[in-house]
């Protein structure tokens, strides 16, 4: 086969074991490790490399966090990256990245319906049945959680459930929403009734039967099944497995790996393992400070989502103080605000890696991470992310081994509350939830849910997890969020002892109607004329 993009390639491939980490290449249907068919499904450790190459295609370190550049948390830096059309509205169905995330979820799709379609070919004595019972469950959470970010982004994509020959795939249409959300919570049903809670030695970070239940509550959620998505994140609340670190910042380093709060992650070894197996999140999203490129950066919209220590807006709170950083001073709008801010983003006047960050720009400020429009891998903004930026990477930047959270407590909490209120149960259990959050990282309860307060929480617990995206268009508010004239950030005094906003030239930010679904690529639709294409394109 060629390297091309479509589900029909991904859908009859044999068993590729390696997964495409970065979802603005091409998929590569073709490993050069694919192996007979016919040599294979003779025992248990064929059902184990078919398996792990499942879990390789969950939402990997590249996507997850620069999904928020996509969004009013975030912008590309570089307007030739090939997620930049994403933000402005301008994408269309040849656009490259989101072709490459179709192909990489269909890819771990075939996977997990290979599996399911040929473990039974293993010969009884070659299998341990308590063990392939839980291979299947694995493979069909995997299955699940995969279709969600199908439908998450292109809404009715086609549902193959079996191994499909080209004529089979070149038959496929489209499923509906409400099919692809049965499926999904059908899926992560069966495999949390045979998922073990928890793991020991290698099988560590498998799937767990809280990690169905937790992503069972979030496809309920996303398909507006609010008593569903309650009832779920109560079973994994009840469970008393998990517990929110006691270190927001901590969460996102190494120190934090083996956190209770941690659900589900994407795991991430150095090099010293397998080829593919680490991470470049140091060098793709880190500071210039370090010689990392910042390619997705916070804007400002981000910043001022935080709350003052008093619980209050910045627009009502008397904690709030205007000025512009300069290193003289020690107060600016970045003071007394909720901790988060500090965790998850560099802004000047932060301490970082020894020095104070002032990315102020080129002539006021003489640092490395200083505006410089001539230097595309300079933050435009003057903000970078801080959330998984751990400087025990900083001299190797793209041998990452951080492993990324794909579902944690926290998030269960807020979907718990979301949902409770949705349902117009806004009781004591509800507001607990969403108070443990808030407490964590020592901001002001407060004494009854709003809206505001549950979508601003979230927008600030989870900056930079990949979430916003989903959350902007199933709250339908990406088209008041997201258009603005252009990206931007920090305030500073320029040489006119001015106060000036740092903005991105010619970076319009759109969100015409047709972005609610991202169109379904164009090759697809080339190779199948059963598939209907997404309104607006």
């Amino acid at each position: 086969m060629n390297r091309r993009t479509l589900i029909l390639g991904a859908l009859v491939l044999t068993m590729p074991f390696v997964g495409c980490q970065s979802a603005d290449q091409l998929l590569d249907v073709t490993s050069p490790t694919t192996v007979s068919d016919e040599t294979f499904w003779t025992q248990e450790n064929d059902a184990i490399l078919s398996l792990n190459a499942a879990y390789s295609a969950t939402p990997g370190w590249f996507d997850v966090i620069g999904l928020d550049g996509l969004t009013d948390n975030g912008g590309v830096n570089r307007q030739f990256d090939n997620r930049y059309v994403y933000s402005d509205g301008t994408f269309d169905p040849q656009s490259a990245y989101g072709r490459g995330l179709w192909n990489g979820f269909f890819a771990g799709v075939a996977r997990t319906n290979i599996l399911l379609g040929n473990i039974d070919r293993i010969p009884a004595g070659k299998i341990d049945p308590t063990k392939k019972a839980r291979y299947v469950a694995e493979a069909k959470f995997l299955r699940g959680t995969l279709y969600l970010e199908l439908v998450g982004l292109f809404g009715p994509v086609p549902m193959p459930l079996t191994p499909m020959t080209d004529a089979e795939a070149r038959a496929l249409s489209n499923a509906t929403t409400t099919q692809l959300y049965d499926q999904i919570i059908k899926d992560l049903d069966e495999a949390a009734a045979v998922l073990p809670a928890s793991y020991t030695g290698n099988d560590v970070g498998r799937a767990t039967k809280w990690a169905a239940i937790a992503f069972k509550a979030r496809a309920a959620l996303y398909a507006g099944r609010y008593q569903v998505a309650a009832d779920a994140a109560k079973q994994v609340m009840d469970a008393n497995v998990y517990s929110l670190h006691p270190n927001y910042g901590q969460l996102f380093t190494y120190a934090g790996e083996n956190s209770k709060e941690i659900i589900f992650a994407h795991n991430y070894a150095k090099s010293t393992q397998a080829s593919g197996q680490n991470n470049n999140i140091f060098g793709e999203y880190g500071p210039p400070t370090n010689s990392a490129t910042g390619h997705v950066v916070p804007i400002r919209s981000l910043v001022d989502a935080y709350l003052m220590k008093d619980g209050l807006p910045i627009t009502t709170s008397p904690l709030y103080n205007a000025k512009a950083w300069t290193p003289a001073d020690t107060l600016s709008y970045t003071s007394n605000r909720d901790p988060r801010l500090a965790f998850t983003i560099l802004y000047p006047g932060a301490s970082w890696d020894g020095n104070t960050f002032d990315s102020r720009p080129r002539g006021i400020s003489s640092r490395s991470e200083a505006i410089d429009l001539g230097n595309e891998n300079v933050s435009v903004t003057g903000f970078n992310i801080r959330k998984y930026i751990d400087l025990t990477d900083k001299g190797d930047r793209g041998n990452g081994g951080i492993d990324l959270i794909l579902m944690r407590y926290a998030d269960v909490l807020l979907m718990y509350a979301e949902a409770k209120f949705a349902l117009g149960q806004n009781d004591a259990l509800a507001l607990a939830a969403f108070n443990q959050v808030r407490t964590r990282v020592g901001m002001p309860t407060v004494a009854t849910l709003t809206q505001n307060d549950i979508r601003n929480e979230r927008r600030v617990e989870l900056a930079f997890e990949g979430l916003r995206l989903f959350d902007i268009r199933r709250w339908k508010i990406a088209e008041q969020v997201m258009p603005v004239p252009a990206a931007c950030g920090i305030d500073y005094v320029n040489a006119a002892n001015a106060t000036v906003r740092a903005c991105q030239p010619a970076s319009a930010r759109q969100f015409p109607a047709r972005s609610y679904l991202w169109p379904l690529p164009q090759a697809e639709l080339d190779l199948n004329p059963n598939l209907k294409q997404n309104t607006g394109f």
